[in-house]
């Protein structure tokens, strides 16, 4: 876990892990050679609520993205994942996430409306950044 912080105060704060995608659990066609590829999973991302609407998450998204890309030049890891809160959803779609295929959107609006913490995996491909 990486702690981002200005003047001695946690402003917010980002896990990475390793993660895998299998390539037909996503929208996009590639035309890989294989059928999983390796990627880093976001585990946890959150800003402290003193500092949210300053546009401080997309920033931090942005460089952890830009890491991610560095890593990936050494490990060769092609996506980036999430579990994204639905009720945050929309701001990893501004950010260029695609959701992984759902196979009952229904059934997961539904849940999602009981319960905001139900989760939908997204990803987005470093070949694009």
């Amino acid at each position: 876990t990486y702690l981002v912080k200005y003047n001695d105060e946690i402003i917010g704060f980002f896990s990475l892990l390793s993660d895998k995608i299998e390539l037909k659990d996503i929208e996009d066609e590639y035309d890989l050679p294989y059928s999983v590829c390796p990627a880093m999973k976001i585990g946890r991302f959150a800003v402290n609520n003193k500092y949210r609407s300053l546009g401080l998450g997309n920033l931090l998204l942005d460089n952890i993205c830009y890491q991610i890309k560095k890593i990936s030049e050494i490990h060769g890891i092609r996506f980036i994942t999430v579990d994204a809160y639905c009720n945050v959803r929309g701001f990893y779609y501004k950010n260029e996430f695609k959701h992984f295929k759902v196979r009952n959107k229904k059934k997961l609006i539904r849940t999602a409306k009981r319960n905001e913490k139900t989760t939908i995996g997204m990803y987005k491909d470093l070949k694009r950044i």
